[in-house]
């Protein structure tokens, strides 16, 4: 089943009287189930359609047409549904507090779209405006300088102040950041990989985000907050792994598996280690950190990918 966090997340994304009809997302075998109203198949990535057991003129159906939040509602629920990981496959999804930044097609940074809270924010502001009939995304163009706060009940400053754009990259841009790992050796285009020159995060210089893809590529490109996150590369999708890598003259060195924006755990460590080891990689002279995972956790999955 859903977390709140998503629900609440989805629901700021579909118009309100839709969201009044279908207040829970469940999750079950791999059908993605909105209140019997409309169904997603995420094998398929098809949309099963309305009920038809309950279409009546007083029932589901006609509250929704009668608002117009059909095109909408199905909309956002292919759009929650490309957010959603295959866990048998060890994927980890972007946390919910992320999805307006996703969304956002000029991807401003979650903090200014929603706070810390999920309720603050552009969003606070947005709801609060009793009289708008535009979108938030719309409304933020027309109110570039609106008072936010970033905790509900905080100091405010103007939105425009503090606003960050996080670059999310096309596919073709991306490419630009795959590498290729050869006999232990880290290269991005041909040219060995040193990320020390990197800021990083704070306590990790040197290091860069390293993401591997659903499909298994590597990607490697600079961390700044506020400009670059492990969603750069992904366009937000469900990832294997995810962290911060410090690799100089296309040796790794360090490895910390750390991210915001996907929260990785073991299974996305496993991920890490199983494919560097095959292509080379010596993870005995590699420094692995991983602040969620206790210590002899980690010490052992090193010992079994070494052997």
């Amino acid at each position: 089943m859903f977390s709140a966090a998503n629900n609440k997340v989805f629901q700021l994304l579909v118009p309100t009287p839709v969201t009044q009809l279908a207040s829970e997302l469940q999750q079950t075998n791999h059908v993605l189930q909105v209140k019997s109203v409309i169904n997603v198949d995420l094998n398929t990535k098809k949309l099963t359609g309305l009920d038809s057991s309950r279409r009546s003129p007083t029932c589901v159906n006609d509250r929704l047409q009668s608002h117009h939040g059909v095109a909408k509602f199905r909309q956002v629920a292919e759009f929650v549904t490309g957010l959603m990981p295959k866990k048998s496959n060890g994927e980890v999804a972007a946390h919910p507090k992320y999805w307006l930044e996703i969304k956002d097609s000029d991807h401003r940074d979650r903090v200014s779209l929603n706070g810390f809270d999920l309720k603050s924010g552009a969003l606070g502001a947005w709801q609060a405006d009793g009289n708008t009939k535009f979108g938030l995304f719309q409304w933020i163009e027309l109110n570039p300088d609106v008072e936010i706060d970033i905790l509900e009940g905080g100091v405010k400053h103007p939105l425009s102040q503090k606003l960050d754009y996080i670059n999310y990259l096309d596919p073709n841009q991306s490419l630009n950041y795959r590498i290729d790992i050869s006999q232990g050796e880290w290269k991005q285009g041909g040219t060995l990989l040193d990320t020390t020159q990197f800021q990083g995060k704070e306590g990790m210089s040197g290091h860069a985000a390293i993401v591997i893809h659903r499909d298994g590529n590597i990607f490697v490109h600079p961390y700044e907050k506020g400009k670059w996150q492990h969603t750069s590369t992904t366009d937000g999708k469900p990832v294997l792994s995810a962290g911060m890598i410090k690799i100089k003259l296309g040796k790794a060195k360090s490895f910390h598996l750390d991210s915001g924006h996907y929260m990785p755990q073991l299974p996305q460590l496993e991920h890490f280690l199983e494919r560097t080891v095959a292509k080379g990689v010596d993870i005995s002279q590699l420094e692995i950190h991983a602040k969620h995972i206790a210590r002899d956790k980690i010490d052992g999955l090193i010992r079994q990918y070494t052997r």
